[in-house]
């Protein structure tokens, strides 16, 4: 989404943050289906879902909310997402494994918005 100055900063990330959780949930499903293609119990789709859910919501929230901060502060400019990627990418990390895989996740997710906001 394109920062707005009609959009509140919390009105932003709360969509970022919905956006995030339907994804992670739609992946979920999309993964149970695949995976087990008897019918899947209702729990086991539940946890995945959740889980899945979860972590898209707060990626999205951390990028949606730095890629605000920083364009309230330094105005429209691509670093800014390529830093909102970082800390996303690193949060990302942080939850599979620490922190070498915080400062993978910060470079690969920082590189790969800088390029897209190019």
């Amino acid at each position: 989404m394109p920062a707005s100055g009609d959009e509140g900063f919390m009105a932003k990330v709360m969509a970022w943050v919905s956006g995030g959780a339907a994804a992670g949930a739609g992946i979920a499903f999309a993964q149970a289906a695949i995976q087990h293609p008897a019918p899947a119990t209702p729990n086991y789709v539940g946890k995945l879902a959740m889980g899945h859910a979860g972590k898209l919501a707060s990626i999205a929230g951390v990028f949606a909310a730095t890629d605000s901060i920083l364009t309230s502060v330094r105005g429209h400019s691509g670093i800014n997402q390529a830093v909102a990627g970082c800390a996303s990418g690193g949060v990302l990390g942080a939850m599979m494994g620490g922190p070498q895989s915080a400062a993978f996740y910060c470079v690969l997710f920082g590189t790969l918005q800088g390029a897209a906001s190019i």
